[in-house]
């Protein structure tokens, strides 16, 4: 039994439940939507921590880490997209840019090894060998996250 699966375990309860609260307030407002589609992402991108973290076959891990590349990648684009909306913000051209930057580098991350090169049992679960577009993927995502203030 691995017990470091229940800190991501923990943090997806929590979100779904903070979800399904705003969910339940106001579905319809724009702020809410944007932020529900965030907030799904972030529980998807756990939940594959969730799998990735226990006992699996070594045959699913990698399959299981270019599905969970389909979460984490378009995170910061959907940040950028809820502060856009929260803050009521024409949508420009460097909004536009995160978005292809985020379906390029998605399709990118599924299609060969370029953001991951292979995996290795750590402690608390697998451990990620990077490719070589993993660290300049993550550089972009901390920018858009920065630029969307």
């Amino acid at each position: 039994m691995n017990y470091y699966v229940a800190l991501p375990l923990i943090a997806v309860i929590f979100n779904i439940i903070i979800t399904t609260y705003v969910y339940a307030r106001n579905r319809h407002s724009p702020v809410n939507q944007s932020y529900i589609l965030l907030s799904v992402f972030f529980i998807v991108w756990m939940f594959f921590d969730v799998f990735l973290w226990s006992p699996i076959d070594p045959a699913w891990i990698t399959p299981l880490l270019k599905a969970q590349s389909l979460f984490w990648l378009p995170v910061s684009f959907l940040f950028a997209n809820f502060t856009y909306v929260f803050l009521n913000k024409k949508r420009d051209g460097i909004y536009y840019s995160f978005l292809a930057f985020a379906v390029v580098a998605s399709a990118i991350s599924i299609s060969g090894d370029m953001v991951y090169k292979g995996y290795t049992r750590e402690f608390f679960g697998v451990g990620i060998d990077a490719g070589p577009l993993f660290v300049p993927f993550r550089s972009e995502e901390h920018t858009s996250e920065l630029q969307s203030h």
